[in-house]
């Protein structure tokens, strides 16, 4: 939330607005207990965070849980942004880094990337790599199923097979695929090899990371399938690839949903969705979302969503 409720004021201010609800700032003067003094800068400051409407003398109170909602929003919209702009940034470093150690260095016997052309020839590379860099918990981006399904899947062994069980490997997908049954039956033949499958509202590229082992990224950005690819060993490539990665990871919603209770929707409304954005994953209705939480609230005997907020998070502390 917008950092005006940190000021004691303000959120004095705010409240007043909440049970007093004045239709005029006038109407605010006749109110003794308020800091008149500070009045019209905490309007102006609720107005901006979302959490009251100004127009002019009038003041429209807007509810709280819209104005947490879209304030989630915004940080997500931006912070995700910022992270687009750092994985692109990480596939130039790859070359800049590569000429800085050569400059810096007469040892050039221990390479720390390799390009990889081609779909069959990229796909060969990871067994390869697997022998000298064994994955640890490794994240796929994957924009469509165009290659995982064509070249991935269908030619895996046995022994390729078992890797991705005890490799944990998690990959990302569109959530578009959703609405095809032919592709949400794929996503579940893959969980079924063991990987763990999750589903966001869009992947700008392919990419690869395992923290503290290699990431892998396309010479040209967002080009799916990639053509070619950088498969890279460098710590501080990793590192960088690796946060994006995980940040895309940690904001996607775990595949097969479901409508099993209000735990999922619990999920999701702590991560900061709407309502209807929460509708939207779990393919349930916003009146069912309604009641889900409803069930919760009962279920920790609270009467606002703030307390049931809380409550849940003593519980996942717990746990």
């Amino acid at each position: 939330m917008d950092p005006v409720l940190a000021d004691p004021d303000a959120r004095r201010l705010l409240s007043t607005i909440y049970r007093v609800r004045p239709k005029s700032r006038s109407q605010l003067r006749d109110l003794q207990a308020l800091p008149h003094d500070r009045v019209p800068e905490l309007l102006e400051r609720l107005d901006a965070a979302g959490l009251i409407a100004l127009d002019g003398e009038a003041i429209e109170a807007l509810s709280p849980d819209r104005a947490m909602s879209a304030a989630t929003e915004r940080v997500v919209a931006s912070e995700m942004e910022g992270l687009r702009a750092l994985a692109v940034s990480a596939a130039a470093l790859s070359a800049l880094t590569r000429d800085w150690e050569v400059g810096g260095s007469p040892d050039d016997t221990a390479p720390w990337a390799e390009f990889v052309h081609g779909h069959e020839a990229q796909w060969k590379a990871w067994p390869r790599y697997a022998l000298t860099h064994p994955p640890r918990n490794p994240v796929n981006l994957y924009p469509d199923l165009s290659i995982i399904r064509s070249l991935m899947v269908p030619t895996m062994t046995e022994e390729e097979k078992r890797l991705v069980a005890q490799s944990g490997i998690r990959g990302v997908f569109p959530r578009a695929l959703l609405a095809v049954d032919e592709d949400r039956a794929f996503l579940e033949e893959v969980s079924a090899l063991g990987m763990q499958v999750r589903v966001a509202d869009s992947i700008t590229s392919w990419a690869y990371a395992d923290r503290g082992v290699l990431c892998a990224l396309p010479l040209d950005w967002a080009e799916h399938p990639p053509s070619s690819i950088a498969i890279v060993t460098h710590p501080s490539i990793t590192e960088i690839v690796s946060l994006y990665v995980e940040s895309v990871w940690d904001k996607a919603v775990d595949f097969p949903l479901g409508d099993d209770g209000w735990q999922p929707v619990l999920r999701l409304l702590e991560r900061g969705l709407s309502d209807a954005a929460i509708a939207q994953s779990l393919d349930i209705s916003p009146r069912t979302v309604h009641r889900r939480i409803a069930e919760a609230m009962e279920h920790f005997a609270v009467r606002t969503r703030f307390e049931l907020g809380v409550a849940w998070t003593r519980r996942s502390d717990a746990d």
